[in-house]
């Protein structure tokens, strides 16, 4: 319980959380160098596979650095982007789709 939406918070992309949190305004310089070190981190990590791990990882230290209920709210904000932006491409798709299928139509 609660913890829910912190575990799929790596496979939601943790650069996501780490911009949401830097972008919030609360973040003290230290907090932005802190973050920008674990994007950094992450980064060499999907490099090498390992991304998985190191998003809890990561995580945990997010949490450490900037507190439980902000990280929650960074976590919910990436969430609701990449839906978005998921929704948007299925959008996309569906009216490539569509005007298709009117050529098509057209066309005979």
């Amino acid at each position: 319980r609660g913890s829910g939406a912190m575990a799929t918070a790596g496979r939601v992309w943790l650069p996501g959380v780490l911009q949401a949190l830097i972008r919030d305004g609360q973040c003290t310089q230290a907090h932005v160098d802190g973050l920008r070190a674990f994007a950094l981190e992450y980064a060499a990590a999907q490099k090498s596979g390992t991304q998985g791990e190191k998003a809890k990882e990561l995580l945990q230290r997010i949490v450490g650095l900037v507190g439980k209920e902000r990280t929650r709210a960074a976590v919910l904000a990436a969430m609701e982007k990449q839906q978005q932006q998921a929704a948007a491409q299925q959008a996309g798709q569906a009216q490539a789709q569509a005007a298709q299928a009117a050529g098509a139509a057209g066309a005979q």
